[in-house]
């Protein structure tokens, strides 16, 4: 299996696998695991599936049965046949074939199937819906009878039914007028809507390893210790030791002994990155003034040629890493070690290669002057970090660089940059100050999701647009400048920024996805006179959570289309 066939696989088909995991776990930690698991099993099969064109829909049954074998072992007494009998039969196409575009419709529909459906039928709804399963081999997942499998999916289309019409007559509403979709098309449409997350760094390395020449027992290995390294990635990216080994040539082997060797627990700590070049490190303490400059070792590494495969064992206990001058790159990752500090002999461009991601006791690196390139996962889970100075010279930041960085509080964003990648900052909890400057264009998939402690951000007016759940969770942010010159906000942008109050959407912005306040704190929504959106739908602003009030200009686009967007998402204001 090519990187590049797993790469393109991952992307195609992690939305689904997830969305399954989640669905039949309602555990997000379980479901990591199940995902991490599911695309180990497709490393170690992928030679053996004859029909590669149907890899996904084999990879949602593969996660499927991980996430029903412990459900199995521990689930209650199933539902006995009996309680099915006097179900009256509902034909398939009791809701209409189409995919269902409205948020809301939708939310409806996965409410009904959450609350109203056991958790076996629920299961059972899912494994034949989306997860393309028979009603045979569902049985013999849940290890019930084949007839017992029909009769809850019966069941399940006339609850559904019973349910969305009682919906209809309280709510004085018609919901078959909103395009509900039929359950495969629904389910699908749910999975779209799960955020991505980039491929972790052990899965390529997993899938070098089994390429390289070397024992079956080797191979094994890798396997297994990418399977046992849950912990890790309950922080969201296992990074592991495998493929810089292999790549230089040694037996697969030594890969087991690389990742069997006991790490050293740290307590994490605050600390700085810097773009200081170790000759002009300079402090204002005397004790740092005077302290000697950190020397070049080159017994603290392990080499191939000028390249760093990884730390020796004296590197391993060192608390300050020099890189020497001669490395002309990095084929590891050094999370064995306990250093706290990191320089670089030379300020020379290089590629870090993501060496000292997942370093938990990292207070302080000092990046060459004339580094150009973040790549991805860069400084994944570095949770010592606090604040990350970058070089003016960085033009490209890579997808997650700073995934995980909980301890990060402020950075800048240096002026060649002109994309914030997806996922960018995904999990910064503590990240309160983000400076942007002219040239941004983007703000990718996710990029401060979960960033808690962001309070107020400016787009800077170069920046067209903010992509689905840019801002997702960010649920201390209280001010948004919205500049002129963006033209689209995609969808859930600022779902569940609780503390934002007010929004100003610019009279250039011509596409909103759906849900882009959903849960959100926004009370008052400004519509510009010069607004003109023309992708739009009823429910790109429903925000069922605030009485929001839609301030417009009378005779505006806004005004006059109220009825056609917004009657659902707010009381209308002129001002």
């Amino acid at each position: 299996m090519t990187d590049n066939e797993l790469e393109k696989i991952y992307n195609e088909a992690y939305r689904a696998v997830y969305w399954t995991a989640m669905s039949l776990l309602k555990n997000e930690a379980d479901a990591e695991d199940v995902v991490q698991d599911t695309f180990v099993t497709l490393i170690e099969s992928y030679d053996t599936i004859k029909d590669k064109d149907k890899v996904i829909p084999w990879l949602k049954k593969i996660a499927a049965n991980k996430c029903l074998n412990p459900l199995t072992r521990t689930k209650t007494d199933a539902v006995e046949d009996e309680f099915f009998d006097d179900v009256e039969a509902i034909a398939e196409d009791f809701l209409p074939d189409s995919i269902v575009e409205s948020e809301e419709a939708r939310r409806i529909i996965m409410d009904i199937i959450n609350n109203k459906l056991s958790d076996e039928i629920r299961r059972t709804l899912i494994l034949f819906y989306f997860d393309d399963m028979s009603t045979k081999e569902i049985a013999e997942a849940l290890g019930v009878p084949e007839g017992t499998v029909r009769r809850r999916l019966n069941f399940a289309r006339n609850k559904i039914k019973k349910e969305v019409e009682k919906y209809e007559e309280e709510n004085d509403t018609k919901l078959f007028g909103m395009a509900i979709p039929f359950l495969t098309k629904l389910f699908i449409k749910e999975s779209e809507q799960v955020v991505f997350k980039p491929m972790p760094v052990s899965l390529a390395n997993l899938s070098a390893s089994v390429k390289a020449p070397g024992s079956g027992a080797g191979i094994k290995a890798s396997t297994e210790a990418v399977r046992k390294g849950t912990e890790i990635m309950k922080t969201k990216i296992i990074i592991g030791a495998i493929a810089a080994v292999v790549a230089v040539g040694v037996t697969v082997g030594i890969i087991a002994g690389v990742l069997n060797r006991k790490k050293t627990k740290v307590e994490p700590e605050a600390g700085i990155l810097s773009s200081e070049s170790v000759e002009d490190k300079t402090k204002n303490t005397t004790e740092e003034t005077t302290a000697p400059k950190p020397k070049a070792n080159k017994d603290l590494f392990v080499w191939k040629d000028n390249i760093i495969v990884e730390l020796s064992e004296e590197g391993e206990k060192a608390d300050v890493l020099v890189i020497p001058k001669e490395c002309e790159g990095f084929m590891n990752i050094f999370d064995e070690g306990v250093y706290s500090e990191v320089y670089f002999e030379s300020d020379d461009d290089i590629n870090l290669n993501m060496a000292f991601s997942n370093a938990p006791n990292l207070k302080k690196i000092v990046l060459p002057k004339n580094l150009t390139t973040l790549n991805m996962f860069e400084f994944a889970n570095d949770v010592s970090i606090e604040e990350i100075e970058l070089p003016d010279s960085i033009t490209t930041l890579g997808q997650g660089s700073f995934n995980g960085c909980t301890s990060l509080k402020r950075i800048e964003i240096p002026e060649g940059v002109t994309e914030l990648p997806y996922a960018l900052f995904i999990d910064c909890s503590s990240l309160e100050e983000v400076t942007l400057h002219e040239g941004i264009t983007t703000l990718g998939l996710g990029c401060f999701a979960n960033c808690e402690s962001l309070k107020t951000i400016s787009l800077p007016s170069t920046v067209k647009t903010i992509e689905d759940k840019a801002f997702l969770r960010c649920r201390g942010l209280e001010s948004v400048e919205l500049n002129e010159g963006l033209e689209s906000i995609g969808y859930d942008a600022f779902s569940y920024a609780e503390s934002l109050t007010s929004l100003r959407v610019p009279s250039t912005v011509k596409s909103v996805q759906v849900s882009v306040l959903y849960g959100s704190g926004v009370t008052d929504l400004y519509l510009p006179a010069g607004l003109e959106i023309t992708d739009c739908e009823l429910a790109s602003f429903y925000n069922p959570d605030a009485e929001t009030r839609i301030h417009v200009t009378a005779g505006s686009w806004a005004d006059t289309h109220y009825d056609d967007y917004f009657v659902n998402c707010g009381e209308k204001i002129y001002d």
